[in-house]
């Protein structure tokens, strides 16, 4: 490998370590926040079950002051989940793989 192509390839190192700490950074706080989607609707679930209602469903008239009201747009549907974990391990994996080009290139 010539100086040339050495420089460029660790150039797109340096450059792709610091897209995919953003992207890491971006898909871990979209986990954390269905993370904590997930646990709200569980401990009512868990709870109180007959106070959940979602977008104006009737959740009776005796427990309606009471009820919990969630909007079905905030609860996606579990593929969003799963797709955001999968982006994330492809993401780590990625990495994984430009730190061992790294360190054979000692950078």
């Amino acid at each position: 490998m010539t100086q040339e192509q050495q420089d460029a390839t660790i150039g797109r190192i340096v450059r792709e370590r610091k897209e995919f700490a953003q992207k890491i950074g971006m898909f871990t706080a979209k986990a954390a926040k269905q993370g904590e989607t997930l646990l709200k609707l569980g401990k009512i679930l868990t709870a109180r079950p007959e106070l959940l209602a979602f977008n104006g469903q009737s959740s009776g008239a005796n427990s309606m002051a009471e009820a919990q009201w969630l909007d079905v747009a905030v609860y996606p549907q579990l593929k969003d989940i799963v797709d955001t974990s999968n982006e994330i391990r492809e993401i780590m994996e990625h990495q994984r793989r430009l730190e061992e080009q790294a360190g054979r290139l000692g950078i």
